[in-house]
């Protein structure tokens, strides 16, 4: 039988419980139910884009990160994914490849809560800084925005319905990259927020009902904004934006949508830009996991932060790089 020594023990129980994720930006973050836990995968972490190793998933759960899966899946960033609630998968497609902007991905893959099987590839092709939104009334998987391979804006809006992809020939809101979508089930519609694409930055609100796409005027919104989050938050029965930036500005607030009108919650959270967020129905918590933020974003953190309805908490430290000109990386 091995023996181990106190000192090896004290050891081993500081390597485990210290085990957490890198430092990554444009990761995906969502709560599965099976496991009552956060899910994190995908992201960039030292590089502008992912450079080696395989891909990882990590759950939190318990105040605590676990590595459940390594695959052989494609290290991914600006992927595209969605929580199919009914049926308790994430699934994710497209995406930047370890090649950068040469590699863009057509694979999609659906994860159990313990392991990621590959499934069949949807016919749009190679695409990667779309969004995607699970319309849970229709049962439907909807794309939208985004870029293909050879770097070309893609305006259509594709539906995964009954086994089949279609695109809708529908007007929409145009070209897209660095917006938000997120699903409404309160008014069963998918909301789209900013962005930008063909030269300009955007601060319009759009919905898509299923079947068209609709612009919302309003007076205030959060503005002309690119690399935010959106969640659906069931106990306000609203929409939540978090962060993202303004120009060169990293911002850290927190504003909500219901319908008629923004409204800003909370000024006060961490100023980030591609992070990751999920929200957490089993303590109405939402969380938001690493991202660049510094100034002129040339920090990328590890951290994870939730906000519970009145306040901002770190509950994980993490870790942080600092971007190094002369490595032309986080270092």
């Amino acid at each position: 039988m091995q023996r181990y020594s106190v000192v090896s023990l004290l050891l081993l129980s500081f390597h485990f419980s210290f085990a957490q994720p890198t430092p990554r930006a444009s990761a995906q973050l969502f709560y599965i139910r099976s496991t009552g836990s956060l899910v994190l995968f995908d992201g960039y972490e030292k590089g502008t884009m992912p450079s080696s190793g395989k891909a990882e998933t990590w759950a939190w759960k318990n105040n605590s990160w676990k590595k459940t899966d390594e695959t052989d899946q494609p290290l991914r960033s600006l992927s595209g994914a969605v929580y199919l609630k009914d049926k308790d998968r994430i699934f994710v497609f497209g995406g930047v490849g370890s090649n950068g902007y040469d590699d863009s991905l057509k694979q999609a893959w659906l994860y159990d809560g313990s392991a990621w099987s590959r499934v069949p590839e949807p016919p749009i092709g190679t695409r990667d800084h779309h969004e995607m939104a699970y319309d849970e009334n229709n049962k439907t998987i909807v794309v939208y925005g985004g870029q293909t391979g050879n770097r070309q804006f893609d305006s259509r809006t594709w539906i995964f319905k009954n086994d089949q992809w279609t695109a809708l020939d529908i007007p929409g809101p145009g070209p897209r990259v660095h917006h938000a979508m997120v699903y409404d089930p309160e008014r069963k519609k998918i909301v789209l927020f900013g962005g930008s694409g063909a030269g300009r930055s955007y601060n319009e609100t759009w919905e898509f009902d299923g079947t068209q796409w609709k612009k919302i005027e309003v007076t205030v919104n959060p503005g002309l904004r690119s690399h935010h989050c959106m969640v659906y938050d069931p106990s306000r029965k609203k929409v939540l934006l978090y962060g993202g930036d303004i120009g060169m500005e990293t911002q850290g607030d927190l504003w909500t949508w219901d319908g008629n009108k923004w409204e800003r919650l909370s000024n006060n959270g961490p100023s980030r830009l591609l992070a990751a967020a999920a929200f957490d129905p089993s303590d109405n918590k939402l969380y938001v996991f690493g991202g660049n933020g510094g100034e002129h974003a040339m920090l990328i953190y590890s951290d994870l932060w939730e906000w519970d309805g009145r306040n901002w908490k770190r509950v994980d430290k993490g870790s942080v790089y600092e971007w190094d000109n002369g490595k032309d990386r986080y270092a």
